[in-house]
């Protein structure tokens, strides 16, 4: 039990903290720039060739869009906007996704477990928590780019931005489980009539809520189930992590498990060494063990593999005012890890996992503040060097070339036997 309340953690904080946020002055001073990238439209020739799909299959990057920031990018674009974000979705579907996940939240006040559209604290750079404005316009964006969508809600503490996770850290006495199903069920209709009404193919009803998706709340995630399938008819899907077990994936059409970092940190020389390292074997066991417990199409989720190829909780670090100048990027190990879960595909999992979803692309990651930082402010240092490590796939390109070279064959590719 500790060691999954650890893997949980983990997870949580790879699915949290990563909306970004303005740095309030800092932004506005270019002096001791470090990583400064560019984001450009992508022409048609610079684009793979997409096999022909495999019916019911999923290969998904995913867009960070939590909420709008009045963050600029440096070509004068909001980094949230439609002009900026539309850059971002030619980009997936140029490196040869198929899917797009559009990631958001649903912001909740831990003190009671109400629904928190608003930040009252006037000292908040980013009051205003409910989806981006062009969140729609975009969704049709990449639906016109003939890109299947799906969208991940996720309950997060809206001042933290930490998933309401009670397993994986505990909840104030005065959290009002009541309370919060409620805002869930509310808050996830009115997303869900949207996403009808522009086509979205898949509904995350939520992600990571361990220890509020036990059979005692049964009452409660029927009436969220309910609630969303009254203005919605497209596929459900719940995620968690590979090792959990949870009554609501009997309930939706699609079991999410986590992969998140697991592959890196094994000091693997090559990738048959990798695919057969214990940590491997142990993930195909759990998703054939869940296959046989649940017979639901599985996704791989929430993949995350930056260019240092190590296990360092790189936001975790930055948000404890730790330098991590000393780390360094490892592209072939990067390459190595982000082959695992195409691999499991076409061997191990080859009939189990129907989709593959690789995190993440994250406009906001271009705020000034980020890609230009005062270098008299540790925090924004810290962000920019994240970012420099490939955290965004956007601006990590080794990274979305060994994508490609797995996205532009059929599915099931692999190169081992």
């Amino acid at each position: 039990m500790k060691r999954l309340a650890v893997v949980l953690s983990l997870a949580v904080w790879f699915l949290a903290g990563c909306g970004g946020g303005s740095a309030g002055p800092s932004q506005n001073n270019p002096s001791g720039q470090i990583l400064t990238s560019q984001i450009a439209k992508v022409a048609d020739s610079e684009c793979v060739v997409k096999p022909i799909r495999k019916p019911n299959t999923y290969r998904s990057a995913v867009l960070d869009m939590r909420f709008d920031q009045p963050d600029f990018n440096n070509q004068g674009m909001l980094v949230n906007s439609y002009n900026a974000v539309t850059l971002y979705i030619d980009k997936i579907n140029c490196v040869g996704f198929d899917t797009v996940v559009f990631q958001t939240n649903t912001p909740i006040d831990t003190a009671t477990g109400a629904l928190m559209l608003y930040d009252p604290d006037v000292l908040s750079s980013n009051r205003d928590k409910s989806i981006p404005k062009d969140f729609w316009p975009l969704v049709d964006y990449a639906k016109n780019k003939g890109l299947t969508v799906l969208i991940k809600l996720i309950p997060v503490n809206y001042i933290t931005d930490d998933t309401i996770c009670p397993v994986c850290k505990k909840l104030p006495a005065t959290f009002n489980v009541d309370t919060f199903f409620n805002a869930m069920a509310s808050y996830e209709k009115q997303i869900a009539q949207q996403a009808q009404l522009h086509k979205v193919d898949g509904f995350y009803i939520g992600a990571y809520q361990t220890g509020l998706d036990a059979t005692e709340y049964t009452t409660q995630w029927d009436k969220i189930i309910s609630q969303v399938q009254s203005v919605y008819s497209g596929k459900l899907i719940y995620e968690s992590c590979y090792q959990c077990s949870t009554f609501l994936w009997s309930k939706v059409d699609i079991v999410a498990l986590g992969m998140h970092d697991i592959v890196l940190g094994t000091s693997s020389n090559s990738l048959t060494q990798l695919i057969n390292h214990q940590i491997v074997t142990e993930f195909v066991s759990y998703v054939q063990k869940n296959s046989a417990q649940y017979a639901k199409p599985i996704i791989i989720d929430s993949v995350t593999i930056n260019a240092s190829a190590t296990k360092d909780d790189l936001f975790a670090m930055t948000q404890s005012g730790q330098t991590i100048s000393h780390i360094k990027v490892n592209y072939p190990q990067q390459a190595m890890a982000l082959s695992v879960a195409f691999e499991l595909t076409g061997t191990k999992l080859n009939n189990i996992v129907t989709g593959v979803s690789f995190r993440e692309y994250m406009p906001w990651g271009d705020a000034l503040w980020i890609q230009r930082p005062n270098l008299t402010r540790q925090g924004d240092v810290n962000f920019n060097l994240v970012m420099a490590l490939g955290i965004d796939l956007y601006h990590n390109e080794p990274a979305q070339t060994k994508l490609s070279e797995y996205l532009q064959k059929p599915w099931g590719h692999h190169t081992m036997n």
